[in-house]
């Protein structure tokens, strides 16, 4: 019985040397003169500080720190200030500097005063409601290394300079008028058609004309199969832009009609000067 009341002792004495603790915490007033606060050592045991910290000035800095031995840093520590009955808190993040000369971190935060949101500052400077501050170190694992205690209060007891505009809650929120756009216009298709014949027949027209004027039987255009078919493959690509550009008329999108017209307009080009280069000769 008595090996069993000492191991159990022995037992315990080991799980509170490896249990998490932050050591020497202390709140400082970094603006204004008052005195820094100490605290005791933080662990899953700690109890708040039985006297709410009071901030005079508005435009004040809340610096909290402490320190935690390396071999226990935790892998995530936030410091939350807020009314929790309320659902109202802000999160802080630590700034972390390690010394390793005496194998300690140290952990910083800062509590800007005047960059608290308007409901903190509505609660806390007009309701003279405390702010509560909690702070949460954590590990995977869980269990004792895990530690999420109420630090303490802050009293904020200096008058708001400024107008608080607080969100409305549990409020329905003003009425959302949205005005769609109205469905792009594009032209009729009996005038995207018309317009292509038209392009249609002035070109031909001008190859007509060409023939009357005599400017194919001037450039000595010799009748075989290849001149043929690169004077049929140029007017091909002339009329497939013409086609190109109806489809557009008719609702296709400005890259998809970029598309087709390089498809299009490429071989006509390369045939275009191939179909010149034969008749010069």
């Amino acid at each position: 019985m008595l090996f069993k009341q000492i191991a159990l002792a022995a037992l315990l004495g080991v799980t509170s040397v490896l249990a998490l603790s932050a050591k020497q915490p202390h709140v400082a007033f970094v603006t204004s003169k008052q005195q820094p606060v100490a605290l005791r050592t933080i662990s899953d045991q700690f109890q708040k500080f039985d006297k709410p910290l009071v901030v005079e000035r508005q435009n004040d800095t809340i610096e909290f720190a402490f320190s935690i031995e390396r071999e226990q840093k935790p892998q995530h520590a936030s410091l939350a200030l807020g009314l929790v009955e309320r659902g109202i808190e802000a999160h802080y993040s630590p700034i972390i500097k390690d010394n390793e000369k005496e194998g300690m971190s140290t952990y910083k935060f800062r509590i800007p005063i005047e960059r608290l949101s308007d409901s903190l500052l509505h609660y806390g400077a007009e309701l003279h409601e405390p702010l509560t501050a909690s702070l949460l170190l954590a590990n995977k694992n869980g269990g004792s290394d895990n530690v999420f205690v109420e630090l303490f209060d802050l009293s904020l007891a200096f008058e708001i300079n400024r107008k608080l505009s607080l969100p409305a809650r549990f409020q329905p929120l003003p009425e959302i008028k949205h005005i769609f756009n109205a469905p792009p216009t594009i032209v009729s298709s009996w005038f995207a058609q018309m317009f292509s014949f038209i392009i249609l027949g002035c070109v031909l027209s001008l190859l007509l004309v060409w023939l009357k004027a005599g400017i194919f039987s001037s450039a000595k255009l010799p009748l075989n199969t290849v001149i043929a078919i690169y004077y049929l493959g140029f007017v091909g690509a002339i009329i497939g832009l013409e086609y190109v550009f109806t489809q557009y008329y008719l609702g296709a999108s400005i890259f998809k009609t970029l598309e087709n017209a390089f498809y299009v307009s490429a071989p006509g080009l390369l045939i275009g000067c191939k179909l010149l280069v034969s008749l010069t000769k």
